[in-house]
């Protein structure tokens, strides 16, 4: 049976609840702001003919796009609960990598995914544990990162990524039970001992998959339905670095300021009949002297934003085919000198995903 979807939109909104965990020293400068004009966004027409479609079968199945790598002609796809193979060129479905379960070689929650060389990498939340795989589905083995199982109070990982000098996670929320939750951690390689980074508490067990970044400014650090994004330094800890203004169209402060993201979601749908309202920072990715990301409005519109990494006036573009019946989510993945896009099939709401690859040239 297929899973139903009520609308593009309403599956970006179940895609938020259900991604939900349960589980500085000196003086920084003030952050840059990015101003960013919805009313004077480029629309791009998508030619139909290059869309690929991900094949929607019983079995090939998923829900919104994650993660998405690519490995030569094969597409790798990370969809909440399902990690899967499709074709490039054509979207067929080609299998599993692995699933979710308490078997061996099973994961239990994804909470991020990155790939070494051909080899499929994720870091599963529950056991701390890093496992591998091909993209044929062959278990390569496990891996402990981490020491101890024990952590800091308030310090538990739920995404892990190497850097030049260690690893920083970012934390799952302590549920309020220890009275220091920073939301990042650094383990340094060299000493092997971790510090907790100062400067942001984490306040929530809502989360995104994305959320972190290697840029060549250094390491990025962001929250959903915050127009906030941060620099995470090991020394320096978490300050922030860009504020993305929408002018008119900008979520209130004081409803992004509400600890829980459903709650966040809630009110940002809440004035949808009043006020168009941007926010939902995601993705963030550099490109050359610029940062690209995805915004989204409570009227169903997503936007693909592209701004100078010093601050100042970005540009918004919003991609769909010239009929409408395809248009972008807030999923992209630049590759090389082009962008994959994820977008959606508005008259049949059943359907996977679909992609399109455009030249980030035709992004000006």
């Amino acid at each position: 049976m297929h899973k139903s979807r009520s609308t593009p939109y309403a599956a970006l909104i179940t895609a938020l609840s259900l991604l939900f965990a349960s589980c500085g020293k000196g003086e920084a400068a003030p952050p840059d702001v990015v101003s960013v004009d919805l009313d004077n966004s480029v629309a791009v027409a998508v030619d139909s003919t290059r869309v690929v479609p991900l094949e929607t079968t019983d079995s090939s199945m998923i829900y919104d796009i994650c993660t998405l790598e690519r490995v030569g002609d094969t597409l790798v796809v990370h969809s909440r609960s399902y990690l899967r193979c499709f074709d490039a060129a054509s979207g067929r479905y080609l299998g599993d990598v692995a699933h979710a379960g308490h078997k061996p070689g099973q994961f239990d929650m994804i909470g991020n995914l990155w790939m070494e060389g051909d080899t499929v990498a994720l870091f599963d939340v529950n056991s701390s544990t890093i496992l591998r795989y091909t993209p044929s589905g062959r278990f390569l083995g496990a891996e402990m990162p981490f020491k101890s199982k024990e952590f800091p109070p308030g310090e538990s990982p739920r995404t892990y990524y190497k850097v030049s000098d260690g690893v920083i996670t970012i934390n799952s929320s302590s549920g309020g039970s220890t009275a220091y939750n920073p939301a990042m951690t650094f383990y340094d390689a060299k000493t092997g001992k971790s510090r907790a980074l100062a400067g942001r508490q984490l306040r929530e067990g809502g989360f995104m998959i994305d959320g972190f970044i290697a840029t060549p400014e250094g390491y990025l650090y962001w929250e959903p339905m915050r127009d906030t994004i941060f620099t995470a330094d090991p020394q320096q800890g978490v300050t922030p670095r860009y504020v993305i203004d929408f002018g008119k169209d900008a979520f209130p402060k004081e409803l992004q300021g509400k600890a829980a993201l459903p709650h966040r979601v809630e009110a940002f749908m809440g004035g949808k009949d009043k006020h168009r309202w941007a926010s939902l920072v995601r993705y963030v990715q550099p490109y050359g002297s610029d940062l690209l990301f995805t915004a989204t409005t409570n009227n169903d519109v997503s936007y693909l934003v592209r701004a100078p990494r010093q601050g100042g006036k970005a540009r918004a573009y919003h991609l769909a085919t010239p009929d409408g019946r395809l248009t972008q989510t807030t999923f992209f993945k630049i590759m090389g000198d082009s962008a994959m896009v994820e977008m959606r099939n508005r008259t049949d709401i059943e359907a996977n995903p679909y992609l399109v690859t455009i030249a980030l040239s035709d992004l000006k």
